[in-house]
This record gives C-alpha cells, sequence and structure tokens, in this order.
C-alpha cells in the first residue's frame, strides 16, 4: 500500500514541478493534520501564476517530526525540496506564505513566519480569510443563544454517532426510508478541518431526513431495540428534534451558513484576490442583512409547514417558549453579532503598507478622473520595487 501511495502521491506533484520552477515568485500555504495513524503531517500549497491567471498548486504532504515552529518549517522546507533532489532556489522566489492563525504559524517570537523572516525579510505573512470567516462566525454563535447553539451541535454529533458506529441502525434507517418512499442520505460527520462546511452539511441532511430520523428513533424506542447507550440516544435526539425553538433555530442558521458558506467558497476560488475577497463580504453582509427585513429560504418554508395544531410535517412540536416578537429579535440580533465579528476578524486584511501598496493594481481603485490617473500609483510602485527588489533584481 505504501508503494501504491508513493506512486500516486509523485504523480500528483509531477503535475505540479513545471509551474513550481518556471515560476517567477512563490506564495506558499501550509496547513496541519493529524492522519489515521495518529501522525502529524504538514501539507503545502503554492500559488503561482499559469498563463497570466494565477493559480494554486499541490506541493507535497510531509510527515513532520512534532508541531512546533522548528518541526513545522522543517516538514514545510523537505516538501518544497522535495520537488527537485538536486535542489532549486525556492526561497529565492518567495514572496508570501499564507496559513491559519495558530501562534506556531503567525506567531512573533518563535514561529513559522518569524523564522522565515529572518531568512526572507521581505516575505509578507497572511492569515487565511476563510479561517478568519469562520472563527469569526464561531465567536458570534457562541457569544449568542450559546445553550442552542451547543444543543443543535449536541444533537448532530449524537446523530452521526448513532448510525456511524452502528451498520444495523443504518441498515434500518435505509429500509425505514425505502418504505417512506425517501432517499436515505448518511448522517454527516460534524468534525473536520473546515468547521462550517460540515455544520452546513450537516444541517442539511437532518433538515432533508428530518420525518425518517424521527420515525425511526420512535421505533427504535418503542421496540426496546438496542444498548443502554442506543436506547438514551434514541430518547433523547427527537426531544430536540421536536422542540419547536430548536428547529425554528436550526432552519434560520441553515440560511445564515449558506451565505457564509458560499462567502468562504468565494475567497477560496484562485482568481480570487483582496479585491474580489473585501467586495464578496460586503456583498454577504447585505444578504445577511436582507434576512433580517424577511426569513430567509429554509426559515420560510419551516413557518410555512406549520399547521394550525403546531405539526411540522407530522411530527408534534413543542409551543414555542417565545414570542414572534422576541424570536425575530433574536435572529437579528445574532446576525448583527456574526456581520460584526466578522468584520472584526477581517478588519485588518489589507492594513499592512506592503498590501496596501499593492492596491494600486486592481481596477477598482482607479480614479476617475484624467488627471489624477498621469500620477496614479508612481509613489506606491516606488516602494514595491524597493521593498520586493531582492526578487526583481535576482
Amino acid at each position: 500500500m505504501q508503494a501504491i501511495h508513493g506512486v500516486h502521491f509523485r504523480d500528483i506533484q509531477s503535475n505540479s514541478i513545471a509551474l513550481l520552477k518556471n515560476a517567477r515568485v512563490l506564495f506558499i500555504m501550509f496547513d496541519g493534520a493529524t492522519d489515521v495513524a495518529v501522525c502529524e503531517n504538514e501539507i503545502v500549497y503554492a500559488h503561482v501564476v499559469d498563463e497570466k491567471a494565477p493559480r494554486n498548486v499541490f506541493v507535497s504532504i510531509v510527515n513532520i517530526e512534532n508541531a512546533h515552529a522548528e518541526g513545522v518549517l522543517a516538514g514545510i522546507v523537505y516538501g518544497m525540496e522535495s520537488v527537485d533532489e538536486k535542489g532549486w532556489h525556492w526561497k529565492e522566489k518567495l514572496i508570501a506564505m499564507g496559513s491559519d492563525g495558530a501562534s506556531v504559524n503567525l506567531g512573533k517570537r518563535n514561529s513559522v513566519t518569524k523564522h522565515l523572516k529572518d531568512q526572507i525579510p521581505h516575505l509578507v505573512a497572511m492569515h487565511c480569510v476563510s479561517h478568519r470567516l469562520e472563527l469569526g462566525a464561531l465567536d458570534a454563535m457562541k457569544a449568542k443563544d450559546a445553550k442552542v447553539f451547543l444543543d443543535l451541535i449536541s444533537v448532530l454529533l449524537n446523530l452521526h454517532k448513532h448510525y456511524h458506529y452502528s451498520p444495523k441502525a443504518l441498515r434500518e434507517l435505509q429500509l425505514l426510508a425505502e418504505a417512506m418512499e425517501e432517499k436515505m442520505i448518511k448522517p454527516v460527520n460534524l468534525q473536520g478541518t473546515r468547521w462550517m462546511p460540515h455544520l452546513s452539511s450537516s444541517l442539511e441532511v437532518l433538515l432533508k431526513q428530518y420525518c425518517t430520523f424521527v420515525a425511526h428513533f420512535e421505533n427504535t424506542v418503542e421496540g426496546k431495540i438496542g444498548t443502554v447507550d442506543v436506547q438514551s440516544r434514541a430518547k433523547n435526539i427527537p426531544k430536540h428534534l421536536k422542540s419547536y425553538d430548536l428547529l425554528h433555530y436550526m432552519h434560520f442558521l441553515k440560511d445564515v451558513l449558506s451565505v457564509l458558506s458560499e462567502l468562504s467558497l468565494k475567497f477560496q476560488e484562485d482568481r480570487s484576490g483582496l479585491p474580489e475577497a473585501l467586495e464578496a463580504l460586503e456583498t454577504a453582509c447585505l444578504q445577511l442583512v436582507a434576512q433580517k427585513q424577511r426569513p430567509g429560504e429554509k426559515l420560510q418554508k419551516f413557518i410555512d409547514a406549520i399547521d394550525d395544531n403546531g405539526k411540522f410535517l407530522g411530527v408534534q412540536l413543542s409551543k414555542p417558549t417565545l414570542t414572534p416578537d422576541r424570536l425575530k429579535e433574536r435572529q437579528n440580533s445574532l446576525i448583527d453579532l456574526v456581520i460584526d465579528h466578522i468584520n472584526k476578524r477581517m478588519g485588518d486584511i489589507d492594513s499592512g503598507n506592503i498590501l496596501k501598496d499593492m492596491q494600486v493594481f486592481y481596477p477598482v481603485n482607479l480614479p476617475e478622473m484624467e488627471q489624477e490617473i498621469t500620477v496614479f500609483g508612481e509613489s506606491e510602485v516606488t516602494t514595491l520595487c524597493e521593498y520586493y527588489a531582492p526578487v526583481l533584481n535576482r
């Protein structure tokens, strides 16, 4: 298996070698992970210009001795040098790097950034904008209605656990879905590298198969099927799934996550630069504000599906503990908090002097007056040329 893995890995890497070696400048991105063997790994990508268009290419995935700055840096160096065993001057091409906000990556005293900048003074370090987005959204959800949010997380985790570790329960769910003429979708694991897409996917599965899950848990309890743990989950999960307050929150949160997930994907596009990222952020904030004026798609469907007896898709829900006005106030407060926390996380995205100077190359910033265009960007371009002189003059 290791031999097969090695061949497959080299085949993927071979597609990147020419692009990396021919690139005039490099922007590397790296992230850590723990594999199924509980070994620390570091994956490295590079951002290059290919045929006048930006492109992300895979470089390497490397086992590292430890997750300290020295260990991570050694893994990055090994991965970059594996592109050509004869050696290539990748550090001379390196102008920027990106990672998550962990102190081991971006800390000021002892970090990967500090060690690399000691060798490459002109290096610009960036905190991944998608990671900033997720941190901002998570901060807001933990700060507002934390109990409801944690109840939802508990339901999703237990739902995945119930079917992931029991082939019998999954088979029963499949048979029940067929009997109800519905398509069975296996619950998604909430835990993963990217928290927000996992949460959105988990919610999507739960809402699509809501009736099937409720019916299966009720059958499990009535038939006294499974162990004590299975019976405990089968009683606890439906209790939450029949809560009007939690279901209202689920549908509302799904609408919010749809906007944020789309924003995250926009950030991750190869061609997405700072102007595109900032424009996408502004658009997303406006979409969230719109949800204060009227319910989002998922929430509106939920509201419309509640009958006069308080049933949702035939399932009797508990009575809401909040009035419609209080529910509206709660969701508006969360939207305001999400926007505020995300903007705080993104606030310094273009605050560095070098990043500000680079904005002269963005067409959106061109002045409208002809007189201003004649001298536009002269000082910024001069500053950039001086800053990157080691790269431009080599």
